[in-house]
């Protein structure tokens, strides 16, 4: 059976908030200047945040860390539902999990979470400029939650365009892509032509 917590995680980022994602694109100089040394900043304090908890990521984890980046990629679906962790003839039960389609460019990118609460938003801010329409990622930030005995447990905090920050309480993760041959044949067609 899954674990649940009483209250669901916090859906707020802790180093790319919505306040100073704002800021950073300023129509005012000043203010964009200021929010850019802020953003430099943040982008070093959660490096060291990553590193102080490391060692307690799995490889998956750690690539969903430190090296995926599916910044202003377009959200094709959100689906939370159970699914076997190995396959349909495994003896383990399924597992709560979402699943997120990504488009970025010519790649689709499915990302799995195997959840351990259920999945938190934040409210949209009061003055957000942008449409809620069609959503996309902007910045993401994991968070560790607790230690276990048995495995950790993480969060996932990621800001969509709509100014909502949505919070993933996972303790693995599976990142699949595949590439739209289609556009690449076009960008080649273009280079010959």
């Amino acid at each position: 059976m899954k674990r649940r917590i009483e209250n669901p995680c916090e859906a707020e980022m802790r180093f790319f908030t919505p306040d100073l994602y704002l800021r950073y694109n300023s129509d005012e100089d000043s203010v964009a200047d200021q929010a850019e040394t802020e953003w430099e900043t943040a982008i070093e304090e959660y490096k060291n945040y990553l590193n102080d908890f490391s060692d307690l990521m799995n490889p998956s984890v750690d690539f969903l860390a430190r090296s995926f980046n599916p910044h202003d990629a377009r959200i094709l679906s959100i689906q939370e539902e159970n699914i076997h962790p190995f396959d349909k003839q495994s003896i383990i039960q399924p597992r709560p999990a979402v699943i997120i389609s990504l488009k970025s460019y010519d790649t689709t990118y499915n990302i799995i979470y195997f959840l351990w609460n259920t999945i938190a938003y934040s409210a949209k801010p009061a003055f957000w400029p942008h449409s809620d329409l069609d959503k996309h990622w902007l910045y993401d930030e994991i968070d560790v939650e607790t230690k276990s005995p048995f495995f950790p447990f993480f969060v996932h905090r990621i800001l969509l365009s709509d100014g909502t920050v949505m919070a993933i309480p996972f303790f693995d993760v599976m990142i699949q892509s595949y590439k739209d041959s289609r556009i690449e044949q076009e960008v080649d067609s273009r280079k010959t032509a």
